[in-house]
Order: C-alpha cells, then sequence, then structure tokens
C-alpha cells in the first residue's frame, strides 16, 4: 500500500478538521439534544433508583423497629399483660382496647411515656374492674427500645383501629426529652387522675377510683358464677345451703358464719378462702373465681347486689364488715 506525502496528509487532516467544525456549525441542536436526552435518562434513572431504595430502607427499617418492640414486649411484659395483651384479672391491667382510649385522652401520650420510665404504683379501673398492682420502670432500656415497645403495644391487637386520627409514632427523641423528670411510681399514679377530658372511644374520664359509691357489694352475674364453682369444689364439704356437709366442711351462712367471723371485714374472708380454699386447689384457682365465690356467700348472708361486681381492692373489702348489721 502506498504511503501518502506529507502534503497529502497535511490535506487530510486539514479535510477533517473542516468537516468536524461543519458539524458542529450546522447540526448543533441534534448534538445537544442528544447530549441533554442522555444526561436525563441517566439522570432520572439515578433518582429512581436512589428513590426506591430509599423507601425499602424505610420498610425495612419500620419492620425492624416492630420486630424489636415485639421482642420487648414479649420479653418483659407479656408475663403479666399476657402474649395478648388480655392482662391478668384484678392484677394487670388489659392493654388490648384500653390503650388507645388513655392515648386518645390528653395528656395521656406523656402519661405513658413516662409509665414505661418510671413505673407505677396504685391502684387503678379499667371499666368496672379495679386493678391493684405495680409496674416497674423501664428506663433501663436505652430511649429507641422503650419508643419501639411502646409503638408495638399501641399497634397490636386491633388498638390501631381505636386510636386517634393523629396519632403518630413515638420516637426517641420523646423519651429523652422524659427522662429529667426522675418521678416516683406513686407520682405517675396520680397524673393518671389528671388526665383530663374523656377517652378516645368510651367517652367517659378515665376512673382511678369509683365514681360514686354503690348500693350493693357485688353483681348478681358474679353470684351466679360463684354458685357453679361453689357447686362444684365447694358444695361436698359445705353443703348446698351452705350450712355443712357431708364431709364436715363449717357452714358459710347463718349464725354461725356471722359468730365466726365477727368483727373482721371480707377482706379478710377472701385472703382466707384464697389462701385455703378448697383444699388443694387454692393457688389453682384464680382472683376472678375467688371472688365470684365471696360473692356468693355474701348473697347468700343477706349482701345486697348492686350493678358493679365485688371488687379485689383490700381497701375495698376492709370496708365491708361481717355482720348482720353490714348486710343493711
Amino acid at each position: 500500500m502506498r504511503r501518502q506525502s506529507p502534503e497529502e496528509l497535511t490535506r487530510t487532516q486539514q479535510d477533517c478538521v473542516s468537516r468536524s467544525w461543519i458539524e458542529v456549525l450546522f447540526f448543533p441542536t441534534a448534538f445537544s439534544s442528544l447530549r441533554f436526552t442522555l444526561f436525563t435518562i441517566v439522570t432520572m434513572g439515578g433518582l429512581v433508583l436512589v428513590g426506591w431504595a430509599g423507601s425499602q430502607e424505610s420498610l425495612q427499617s419500620q419492620s425492624d423497629r416492630r420486630e424489636a418492640g415485639e421482642q420487648l414486649y414479649t420479653t418483659h411484659c407479656s408475663t403479666c399483660h399476657q402474649p395478648g395483651g388480655t392482662g391478668i384479672l384484678a392484677a394487670f391491667p388489659p392493654l388490648a382496647g384500653h390503650i388507645p382510649d388513655i392515648y386518645g385522652a390528653p395528656g395521656g401520650r406523656s402519661y405513658l411515656i413516662r409509665v414505661l420510665l418510671y413505673g407505677l404504683e396504685g391502684e387503678i379501673w379499667v371499666g368496672d374492674q379495679s386493678y391493684q398492682g405495680w409496674m416497674p420502670s423501664f428506663a433501663h432500656l436505652p430511649d429507641q427500645e422503650v419508643a419501639s415497645l411502646l409503638n408495638y403495644i399501641l399497634t397490636s391487637w386491633e388498638n390501631q383501629e381505636r386510636l386517634p386520627s393523629d396519632f403518630k409514632d413515638v420516637d426517641s427523641l420523646d423519651i429523652a426529652l422524659a427522662r429529667n423528670q426522675e418521678l416516683a411510681p406513686q407520682r405517675v399514679h396520680e397524673l393518671r387522675s389528671e388526665l383530663s377530658g374523656e377517652t378516645a372511644e368510651a367517652g367517659q374520664p378515665l376512673q382511678t377510683l369509683p365514681a360514686a359509691e354503690v348500693d350493693g357489694w357485688y353483681s348478681a352475674e358474679q353470684v351466679e358464677r360463684g354458685k357453679v364453682t361453689y357447686n362444684r369444689h365447694c358444695v361436698g364439704c359445705h353443703g348446698f345451703s351452705l350450712e355443712g356437709g357431708e364431709f364436715g366442711g363449717v357452714p358459710l351462712s347463718g349464725n354461725y358464719f356471722f359468730k365466726r367471723w365477727r368483727g373482721r371485714s371480707v377482706n379478710e374472708l377472701f385472703a382466707y378462702a384464697r389462701a385455703n380454699m378448697p383444699p388443694g386447689l387454692s393457688g389453682r384457682l384464680s382472683v376472678r373465681t375467688h371472688l365470684d365465690l365471696v360473692a356468693y356467700i355474701l348473697q347468700a348472708n343477706g349482701y345486697p347486689a348492686g350493678e358493679q361486681p365485688l371488687s379485689s381492692d383490700p381497701k375495698v373489702l376492709a370496708r365491708i364488715p361481717i355482720s348482720k348489721e353490714g348486710t343493711q
């Protein structure tokens, strides 16, 4: 192949330069549009990928926080409040269906945070049931764990359906800001009674004590439940009429009952029954079952029935004397 002379190379280079200038002069819009289109595709594609990755990260973060909250609840709360948030009668209040009412009351969000941080000690009422328990502080947990635990409780067991429309998750900053008060559990109990306004759904103020004195000491429903339990576990010793049975149990009604328990209160009767009756089953029957049995005994001895069930609160039971005058 023949090599080009220097003069021919110079002319070829000049022709290339001329064509490049022609292209730039006559087709600038085409090249600019192409470059802009390519830049836009790359940029928008990057933004879409970043947005998708961000949303996936957010969803993953929410899932992780909920999983962490569930694990914390299982570890620290489920023994008392039960895995389904149903609580234990007269001891540990239910969280399912009740916590949204507290959150919805003015000041409720702040109160719930302080319950977790400082604990709670004192009687509370949920509906017509008294709970006399003690809740420990969880201040030893990091802020984010306390927030995750509370958010799990607020949004589990269909609680989220009862939350107010302006509900928002509790975050670690909410917890951090509440740590500097150093409240005693008794003071947190007082905060509950200071919650103003009405609950989210029930439409009634939260209570720490019964709204008013009741006309009777127990409910008819309690007596019916107590009768069933009595016939199953007690009738052999104490008889169908509570006046003594074939196995030598003492009468639980009439003059013998009043003489034996004179000067004592229903609280002492309840405590004795829980500790000793029925023989061999005292530790296996629930607080509610023992309350039902005591209500049945009171009914058999002429104590009046009312709208509210017999309370498990020792202070309330201590106000009920065991005497014929107490039946009036």
